[in-house]
């Protein structure tokens, strides 16, 4: 059983049901909606009860998080797919943004979470951020939908129309760094490995194997969007490196890539 979880689910069923959001994520009624029995029109109390629970997730969204840690939301919503209502559901994970290498530098060593640096860029690209984050299981993975189904369980267990659980997963922490030059940029990161990746594969990427400083390397590419990826020795860890809209070539990737494989 899949389930929808997030912004990009709601949005198609809002074509499919026929309503609408304003800017601030609130549903309007503005047409009758389908459900499995017929049409129906969303009553003013639960378009009222939608609006208060919108404020308890987006209360849960402003939370504060440890590394680790991700917050499971899922409310009922009882203005599309009427009668029965449909369960959104909203993903928050540790994520923290910093503009700063240096800043960086200290921040990782703090967390004790795997360290990421890069030596030598190449020429005229400049450092725009890092992203400390939780690193979620893969979409659709095994562990995604053991997770998923033990929360709806305990959700309808509740028998209310919010229910939010904070998991705290351990060696999940994920590092991103990010680099522009102009409108051309490129990342490395590195993320805990899974044992399974996600099952979603774009169908016109290409996909090539090369070996770097006695390293097996993946080399990805799609359209404009270049990628190499690869596990350590240990297969703890899965590196990245990857360039969009023209930004670097193959061959720079992998002097990237050399570097820090150089480093684990």
């Amino acid at each position: 059983m899949k389930f929808q979880k997030i912004a990009i689910a709601m949005t198609s069923l809002a074509l499919l049901f026929g309503f609408t959001y304003d800017t601030a994520g609130t549903a309007q009624a503005e047409t009758y909606v389908k459900g499995k029995t017929g049409l129906y029109k969303p009553s003013k109390k639960q378009l009222a009860e939608k609006k208060e629970l919108d404020k308890r997730v987006e209360a849960i969204r402003a939370q504060v998080r440890a590394p680790g840690e991700i917050d499971y939301v899922i409310v009922k919503n009882m203005t599309i797919n009427l009668p029965e209502g449909f369960d959104d559901w909203s993903i928050f994970e540790y994520n923290e943004g910093i503009k700063n290498y240096d800043e960086y530098l200290k921040k990782s060593k703090a967390l004790q979470i795997p360290r990421l640096e890069l030596a030598e860029v190449p020429e005229g690209y400049q450092f725009t951020g890092a992203s400390i984050y939780t690193s979620r299981p893969p979409l659709s993975s095994a562990e995604d939908k053991k997770i998923s189904s033990q929360l709806l369980a305990e959700y309808k267990a509740a028998g209310k129309n919010f229910y939010t659980k904070r998991i705290s997963f351990k060696n999940r922490t994920g590092v991103s760094l990010s680099y522009k030059k102009g409108k051309s940029g490129f990342f490395v990161s590195i993320v805990p490995t899974f044992t399974e990746p996600s099952n979603m594969k774009a169908k016109t990427m290409k996909k090539d194997k090369l070996t770097i400083a006695g390293q097996e390397v993946t080399y990805t590419e799609e359209g404009d969007y270049l990628r190499l990826q690869w596990d350590d020795k240990d297969a703890k860890f899965t590196h990245t490196v990857g360039s969009n809209n023209n930004g670097l070539t193959k061959e720079e990737l992998k002097a990237i890539a050399k570097q820090l494989i150089a480093a684990q």
